[in-house]
């Protein structure tokens, strides 16, 4: 996990190699728990791994919920290849919101 100045934004990264995905939600949670509150309104939050791993899907969804967090989270898409490498798509990879 990296952070960088609270009052610009704050990056929660899990790729360490989970174990597992219950791993990927504690890592997930704990940043929220532990940093979210310190990020100043009108922050961004971007997290990495939304996209990639159930366990920060699930970790963030349930933060949201139960701070009551509403501000509608943004995708971030890359283009990745599908079918075995044989057509382009697109994936959501990461999400951010501004902190009200």
């Amino acid at each position: 996990m990296r952070t960088l100045c609270p009052r610009v934004y704050l990056v929660l990264r899990t790729k360490s190699l989970p174990a597992s995905a219950a791993d990927v939600f504690k890592a997930t949670w704990d940043g929220l728990v532990n940093l979210y509150p310190k990020l100043e309104q009108g922050g961004l939050l971007y997290v990495d791994d939304y996209g990639s791993f159930l366990g920060c899907r699930l970790a963030v969804n349930r933060y949201r919920r139960q701070h009551n967090i509403s501000t509608p989270m943004v995708p971030v898409v890359e283009w990745v290849y599908c079918d075995s490498g044989r057509i382009r798509c697109q994936k959501v990879e990461a999400i951010w919101w501004r902190k009200e």
